[in-house]
C-alpha cells in the first residue's frame, strides 16, 4: 500500500532476477517453463510491470511473455511455445490459456500476486 514510485515492483523483481538467473546456470537445458509467474489484477498494471521488468532486467537474460485479456490468443499461444522464463498475466486470461494449452506449471519456482489485496 506504499505510494507510487516507492519501489514496490523492484522489491519483487530484484529477488526474482537473482533466483532465476542463478538457477538458470544450475539447471541448464533441464528447465521447465515458465519458471516464474506474476499475476496482476489489471492489464495496465501488468503492462507497467513488463516495462519495468525489461528496463531493470535487461542484462539478466530472462525471457518474459505477457498473457492479457483483450490481446490476440494466437500471439499468446505462440509466446508460451517460445518457453518464457517469466509470464506476467492477468488471472482470467492466464486461466483460460492454461486450460486451452493444458499447460503444466510444475516448473514454476516463483510466484508473485501483485496487488493481492485487489
Amino acid at each position: 500500500m506504499a505510494r507510487t514510485g516507492s519501489g514496490k515492483t523492484a522489491a519483487f523483481l530484484i529477488p526474482l532476477f537473482e533466483r532465476l538467473h542463478v538457477n538458470k546456470t544450475e539447471i541448464g537445458t533441464q528447465a521447465k517453463y515458465p519458471r516464474a509467474l506474476i499475476l496482476s489484477p489489471t492489464r495496465e498494471l501488468a503492462t507497467q510491470t513488463v516495462k519495468f521488468f525489461k528496463e531493470l532486467g535487461r542484462f539478466v537474460n530472462l525471457k518474459v511473455s505477457t498473457v492479457l485479456g483483450g490481446e490476440s490468443m494466437d500471439a499468446q499461444f505462440q509466446a508460451m511455445h517460445d518457453k518464457p522464463d517469466v509470464v506476467i498475466a492477468t488471472p482470467g486470461r492466464f486461466m483460460h490459456l492454461c486450460v486451452e494449452m493444458e499447460m503444466k506449471l510444475d516448473g514454476v519456482e516463483y510466484i508473485v500476486f501483485d496487488e493481492a489485496d485487489r
